[in-house]
């Protein structure tokens, strides 16, 4: 069985800065998936279209989301970010 991991856990392993961006980007995520669902509900679009655009917007992410790396560093003892060439 699987333990449950807290929060103190995560920040003990974690880097703030990381941690803000996970939870700006969880906060975002949420709210245009809000902004979609009502858009979609409320003007009738075709369920093709939201699928194309999620799909776009997942490749796009992937993409991006390639420009930044994770990395153990071992004097603070926490996961790091780092931006690489092509991010930059």
């Amino acid at each position: 069985m699987a333990s449950k991991i807290s929060a103190k856990q995560f920040a003990k392993y974690l880097h703030r800065r990381i941690i803000m961006q996970l939870t700006i980007f969880a906060i975002l995520t949420i709210t245009m998936f809000s902004i979609v669902i009502v858009d979609a509900i409320t003007n009738n679009l075709n369920l093709l279209w939201i699928v194309l655009g999620a799909v776009v917007g997942a490749v796009l992410g992937y993409v991006v989301g390639r420009a930044f790396k994770l990395n153990w560093h071992e004097d603070s003892q926490k996961v790091i970010m780092n931006i690489d060439r092509s991010g930059f």
